[in-house]
């Protein structure tokens, strides 16, 4: 799901896109109105969400003219007057967000708005997919409890909800069953390791698909400042 940023209210704004990548949310901190207008009237991945703190009454008109289906949330801080979110009405605003200085506060809040305005995508993966290029690799292994074994690959994409993996031995591979949960599945990113509880998804040639099923909190935060990475990259 795709959510477009306008106006910067908090200090480290990234931090806070970095808090909702587990979450499924690709957020977008637009630096311009420019930027945000051209986000917004993107068709190839076009935004479920817009969050901002803007008192320009007239930036809501032509938000809702572009995008009259477009979720927007609001940032209110102790400071925001009632009569200036009561002049938002006609712009059928989604949710009013408190404004705190934790981003991990904001995140939660955002993802409440989202449950329980029961806001949905169609976008067929739930989480952002990137993928290491050469010369970056990222290593893994796979412990086969069975046989007591560690089985090794490279990494060729890799989300907050799991990763394919390729392996090198074709014959590493066969010993690998779909729908079984290997504990633990460990990568490293970086140079830290990360150690994931993942359900094998499916198995194609030499490359195998996992879902990760438990990340620890820490780990999953080191997972989300790489994509956060790769996303920047990109740009």
């Amino acid at each position: 799901m795709k959510m477009l940023f306008y106006e910067h209210f908090l200090n480290n704004m990234s931090d806070l896109t970095i808090d909702l990548i587990p979450m499924g949310l690709e957020c977008i901190d637009c630096l311009s109105q420019d930027e945000f207008f051209n986000c917004l009237k993107s068709s190839d991945s076009p935004a479920t969400i817009m969050m901002t703190g803007t008192k320009e009454i007239g930036l809501f008109k032509q938000i809702r003219e572009i995008s009259p289906s477009i979720n927007i949330f609001y940032v209110v801080k102790n400071t925001t007057k009632t009569d200036l979110i009561k002049s938002f009405a006609p712009f059928c605003i989604t949710a009013i967000i408190n404004f705190t200085e934790s981003s991990v506060h904001m995140a939660d809040e955002i993802v409440r708005a989202i449950v329980s305005h029961n806001i949905s995508t169609k976008d067929k993966r739930v989480h952002i997919r990137v993928r290491p290029i050469e010369p970056e690799i990222i290593t893994s292994a796979v412990c086969i409890k069975e046989i007591n074994r560690f089985i090794k690959g490279k990494v060729i994409d890799i989300s907050a909800g799991g990763c394919a993996i390729k392996f090198d031995n074709h014959e590493e591979v066969s010993l690998l069953s779909p729908k079984t949960v290997y504990d633990p599945l460990l990568l490293k990113i970086d140079g830290t390791g990360i150690k994931a509880l993942a359900t094998l998804v499916a198995i194609h040639n030499n490359a195998a698909g996992f879902h990760f099923d438990n990340v620890e909190p820490v780990q999953m935060r080191r997972l989300a400042n790489y994509i956060y990475r790769k996303i920047s990259e990109n740009k």
